[in-house]
């Protein structure tokens, strides 16, 4: 199987890293410091390993992209699709691999190489775009979003993010902060809003270290024109606002896991019952006291033994997270635990297979494209 990868990168961490990446001699060394960036719980195993039959390439990174661009000829005026398009079709690819599929247009498969034999998309939200329906599958951890994918007419696969290694790379250090945050604080985060909040207030009672990626309209909300319609809608409360610090990704967010006691999770608004997200698996993988809320989680996360479950409100959040710092034994007795279950049951082999064994599936079913 010859793979071709999409990752995914955030808007800000697009924007952090594009200064070293055009700073970099050609290609290779920009997707080189790609990969030490970016987290790894949804690159697949032949695309970390720099295998020869695995390509990876990030459509919503353009300084990457034009570095191969200019290596191979192209017109300095092609768009990010165009070159993705040209590198997939150079790498002879038979599967194309997602993850970021809100980042192409419906057209991009109007002129896909027909060396592409089957397409996936991992797709963790509510339908966007027109790309989706496009894909030969769509697959998430999440079954009540595989359902709804389904109602509205696409072909719906289970599949799962995996252990992180990027901590691996990381010297050791001390635990030394208490509680940490890291994720998006958006309209979408209603609930996840409100206990930050309530961790804000408390604060002074422990070590916390929250960081924020927000909406690109809180700069201006968090100054008195949020005092007024349509800003106030998002403006942070006084206790976020002195407290919050900058978003982290990859690398960086992992080195902050890393020190963390606890780290502090909270599904957004539109998962329903579904839990599981990635900051899950990198909790866990960096050996962090996962504290989330109840729901239905994927296999191994058992409450009590791999992680800890509160009941969705910020009180019984804070509760749990005080019983835990308090409590050592029991707290870094249920992190090893966790981190062990995420290691050997969504581990990078694991999770090859798997992928293996889906593009198998959508072969028998689909006999190619052409």
């Amino acid at each position: 199987m010859r793979l071709f990868q999409i990752g995914h990168l955030y808007p800000a961490q697009s924007a952090a890293l594009s200064p070293s990446l055009a700073r970099c001699s050609g290609h290779a060394e920009a997707l080189d410091r790609l990969v030490a960036e970016v987290p790894k719980s949804h690159l697949l195993q032949p695309c970390l390993e720099g295998r020869e039959d695995a390509f990876l390439s990030f459509v919503a990174e353009e300084t990457s992209l034009r570095l191969w661009a200019s290596e191979q000829g192209m017109p300095p005026g092609s768009g990010p699709e165009e070159i993705v398009l040209a590198q997939i079709e150079h790498h002879r690819a038979e599967v194309l691999y997602c993850v970021h599929g809100s980042a192409l247009s419906g057209g991009f498969f109007d002129t896909l190489p027909g060396n592409v034999r089957c397409t996936v998309a991992w797709l963790g939200s509510p339908l966007v775009g027109d790309a989706y329906r496009r894909f030969d599958v769509v697959v998430s951890n999440f079954p009540s979003i595989n359902r709804d994918h389904a109602a509205q007419g696409l072909n719906t696969a289970w599949f799962f993010p995996s252990y992180d290694p990027t901590v691996e790379d990381l010297p050791a250090v001390e635990r030394d902060l208490d509680v940490v945050f890291v994720g998006g604080y958006t309209r979408h985060h209603g609930g996840r809003a409100e206990l930050l909040e309530q961790l804000a207030r408390a604060a002074d009672d422990f070590h916390l270290s929250l960081h924020l990626d927000n909406s690109r309209y809180t700069p201006l909300a968090d100054t008195w024109l949020g005092l007024f319609p349509p800003l106030s809608a998002v403006r942070r409360p006084r206790a976020i606002r002195r407290v919050a610090r900058p978003a982290l990704f990859g690398r960086e967010m992992f080195a902050r896991l890393a020190r963390g006691r606890i780290v502090v999770n909270m599904a957004i608004d539109m998962a329903g019952t579904d839990r599981g997200n990635m900051r899950c698996f990198e909790a866990l993988s960096a050996g962090a006291l996962l504290v989330s809320d109840e729901g239905e989680y994927p296999e191994g996360f058992v409450p009590g033994e791999t992680f800890v479950a509160y009941d969705g409100t910020p009180e019984d959040a804070l509760e749990r997270i005080r019983f835990f710092l308090a409590d050592e034994e029991a707290r870094s007795r249920i992190a090893a635990a966790g981190r062990r279950m995420v290691r050997e049951r969504y581990g990078k082999d694991r999770q090859w297979r798997a992928f293996q064994r889906l593009v198998e599936g959508i072969s028998l079913d689909d006999q190619g494209r052409g």
